[in-house]
């Protein structure tokens, strides 16, 4: 099990060439800083240089920490990147309350005051688990993110940044267009921006597990570090 890539995210994030489509429906960002995510299934040696910043798998579900995790993590710190973890959601198998206190318990807290730490991902929309949109309805999916989404923010001060694409979340919340006011987007593929939000903050635009990179930040670095210490 794994993301954002998915951010989600998380699984892991891929290589993405500066020359590739934009997603329609969205602002064409023209300056973008690329970044790297990774997970479990990078066991090896992972290349952070060349990139500004990097998110780590930290969980998934209510039952799996990732044991690259820490390794990874310090690898990205150590290189000077700005760094962030990513929770893989799994609504099937317990509640969004549940899953957040799980992240923030296995690497996925948040602090203010530094521009080096990223605030955690939520990846949603690849369910290995059970039906495309886990044996739930939109209204149970979209409190289910809800929950998830309050116990972070009760817990660290920040909404997490959401890992998804336009056909999952069109489909299982009905493109629900009530976070995105307050959450940064992590599109996953080259596809519409879903959910009411103008443009995304990062981008992703391969399926997870296959490589690491194609991960990108919207603009500067300047603007990345304001959005890691805490100006949304």
């Amino acid at each position: 099990m794994h993301i954002f890539t998915a951010l989600i995210f998380a699984t892991s994030f891929f290589t993405l060439s500066p020359t590739s489509a934009y997603p329609t429906g969205a602002k064409r960002q023209t300056e973008r800083l690329e970044g790297v995510a990774v997970s479990h299934y990078q066991e090896g040696e992972i290349d952070w240089s060349g990139s500004s910043f990097g998110y780590v798998e930290a969980s998934a579900a209510n039952n799996f920490v990732s044991p690259t995790f820490n390794n990874q993590l310090s690898e990205c710190e150590a290189g000077g990147l700005v760094c962030g973890a990513y929770h893989v959601a799994v609504p099937a198998l317990s509640t969004g309350t549940d899953q957040a206190q799980y992240f923030i318990n296995n690497g996925g807290n948040w602090t203010a005051g530094t521009e080096k730490k990223l605030p955690g991902g939520l990846v949603i929309g690849y369910d290995y688990e059970a039906t495309g949109c886990f044996d739930l309805d939109p209204p149970e999916l979209v409190k289910w993110v809800r929950d998830f989404s309050d116990e972070y923010h009760r817990t660290t001060g920040r909404y997490p940044v959401l890992g998804t694409s336009y056909a999952w979340w069109s489909t299982c919340t009905n493109n629900d267009a009530t976070f995105n006011t307050t959450h940064a987007l992590a599109l996953l593929g080259p596809d519409t921006v879903p959910g009411g939000w103008g443009s995304w903050s990062f981008l992703q635009q391969r399926q997870p597990d296959t490589e690491q990179g194609g991960l990108f930040w919207h603009a500067d670095q300047a603007s990345l570090e304001a959005f890691a210490k805490g100006a949304n």
